[in-house]
């Protein structure tokens, strides 16, 4: 049930992109694990992106994922 939540969150703030999705995360949230094991693939961080609520910084990690009929182009899914 919690997977299907969150799975159901990060479908409805996941950016369309041409043939891909795109969402991202803070680094080492829940969320990370659970885009990976969904087949997203990770695309690249970017420190000090997210302000959480009390002002401190995070690195946000970005993933993509093709949509069907569509060439990965050689990527490979980050294993961490």
């Amino acid at each position: 049930m919690g997977n299907s939540f969150q799975l159901g969150a990060s479908v409805s703030s996941q950016l369309a992109v041409g043939k891909q999705l795109v969402l991202d995360t803070r680094q080492g949230d829940v969320a990370e694990r659970l885009y990976l094991k969904q087949g997203y693939i990770r695309a690249g961080s970017i420190p000090q992106y997210a302000r959480s609520a009390d002002g401190t910084l995070h690195t946000t990690v970005f993933f993509y994922r093709l949509l069907e009929g569509q060439p990965a182009s050689g990527a490979e899914p980050y294993l961490g």
